[in-house]
């Protein structure tokens, strides 16, 4: 029978941001994992900040299913956000797991830093959506300048790898934000 994962995340009582797994067996009645966060993010977090990761989206295929490479192992992207940052974000992270609750960092994190400091993404880049295509991995992301008086301004960009370690920005920006008084 076929159980249903999700990701998530969740702030812990010491404001950081870590990631938990919940299955279904129906994808309507969800059980938390008991031994919640799966993954941990390390993190330097006073009060007035937050650390941690947030975001995760497990690899879907192009059926929609969850991904899982020759070898079995499905994949999380997640970004990483440190507390002492302007705005706040670092990167994305990447995860491989067997089972959906031992999730081993990736040696290369994190596999998609920020862009050039002065462009669209050169602040941070960060909520990842990825899709296994059945030869690489296409990633869009949220990326925002490195000026806190613009940082606001997210734009979709989109990403390729042939691993879930190494990825080239395949574009800039494919959506931009609106004018002022719009809704985007």
């Amino acid at each position: 029978s076929r159980r249903w994962k999700f990701a998530y995340s969740g702030r812990r009582a010491d404001l950081s941001v870590q990631v938990g797994m919940a299955f279904s067996p129906d994808g309507e009645a969800w059980t938390e994992y008991a031994s919640n966060p799966v993954i941990t993010f390390p993190s330097s977090v006073t009060s007035a900040t937050i650390g941690g990761g947030e975001d995760p989206y497990i690899v879907r295929a192009s059926d929609g299913s969850a991904y899982r490479d020759g070898s079995g192992k499905l994949h999380l992207f997640a970004e990483e956000k440190f507390g002492t940052d302007t705005p706040n974000h670092r990167g994305i992270n990447h995860f491989t797991s067997t089972d959906g609750i031992t999730w081993i960092p990736d040696p290369t994190n994190p596999g998609v830093d920020p862009g050039t400091v002065g462009q669209w993404d050169g602040g941070d880049r960060t909520s990842p959506v990825v899709v296994h295509d059945g030869s690489q991995f296409v990633m869009l992301f949220e990326g925002r300048p490195a000026d806190p008086a613009t940082n606001y301004l997210g734009q979709v960009g989109v990403a390729r790898s042939s691993d879930g370690s190494t990825w080239t920005v395949t574009s800039g920006q494919i959506i931009h934000n609106g004018a002022d008084g719009t809704w985007d």
